[in-house]
């Protein structure tokens, strides 16, 4: 459950940042390809981000199929560890995002002079 939180909400803080960055630069009337360079930081990490998310809801649905004798075990390791490194992918991208969308803000408020 907070790996599936983590995701979601890694999600609508750069959907977030992506606007806040926008909306400053209407703004301050600046040009620039800020909006463009964030958007595509973000990109990424709502496809791994939800590649994520599903392979860690099969996985605890198939873990229940487990316990209830319905699936043999095997199948339900596969498919965790195959979430576990959909996670730490996921990982990797989204502290990508983080510190491209983090450069871009800093860029975009040197320019407003705050």
């Amino acid at each position: 459950m907070v790996t599936l939180l983590a995701h979601s909400m890694m999600m609508f803080y750069l959907i977030g940042k992506g606007k806040a960055v926008k909306d400053a630069m209407a703004e301050g009337q600046l040009t620039g390809d800020h909006y463009r360079r964030i958007a595509a930081a973000r990109k990424p990490v709502f496809s791994i981000g939800t590649w994520a998310m599903a392979a860690t809801i099969v996985a605890a649905l198939l873990g229940a199929s487990v316990d209830t004798g319905v699936l043999p075990p095997v199948v339900h390791g596969l498919i965790a560890y195959g979430a576990i490194a959909c996670n730490l992918a996921a990982l990797k991208i989204e502290i990508d995002a983080l510190s491209a969308s983090s450069r871009i803000v800093d860029e975009v408020n040197h320019l407003l002079g705050s």
